[in-house]
């Protein structure tokens, strides 16, 4: 893969990452402003649960050695940062909840807004960049 190329497709990576961020961060404040203060710290830390380990993988997937990685290194490295975000996410729902007295259910629900925004950002970016052209 081409330097260029792989520039390319790491931009679009943390352009994916970066809208479920964005929801996260703008739920957790609405939230806050309602006075939900536990619920709102709860759904942040669940998207941040999402986040860091997404973050890891983009960055240890698009960061090969480019042009003279072969595919199979290629795909070892996607599989073994696939299988570190997984571990990195298990241990930090299980930190944040034995160590902070946060709502679980509320931290579940900012997980899965993440993950469902993820899945979602594709096509709110080409529906952005058509808005744009």
């Amino acid at each position: 893969m081409s330097k260029s190329v792989l520039h390319s497709k790491r931009s679009e990576a943390f352009q994916l990452i970066s809208i479920p961020a964005g929801v996260v961060i703008v739920v957790s404040l609405l939230l806050l402003i309602v006075r939900e203060n536990d619920i709102s710290r709860a759904v942040f830390l669940g998207g941040l649960v999402w986040l860091v380990p997404n973050l890891y993988f983009a960055v240890k997937v698009f960061s090969t050695g480019g042009a003279h990685i072969t595919p199979q290194q290629m795909l070892k490295n996607f599989y073994l940062a696939e299988v570190t975000k997984l571990v990195l996410c298990a241990v930090l729902f299980t930190v944040i909840v034995k160590f902070l007295a946060v709502a679980v259910l509320a931290m579940l629900a900012g997980f899965v807004m993440a993950q469902v925004s993820f899945w979602m950002s594709p096509f709110l970016l080409s529906k952005m960049r058509r808005l744009i052209k």
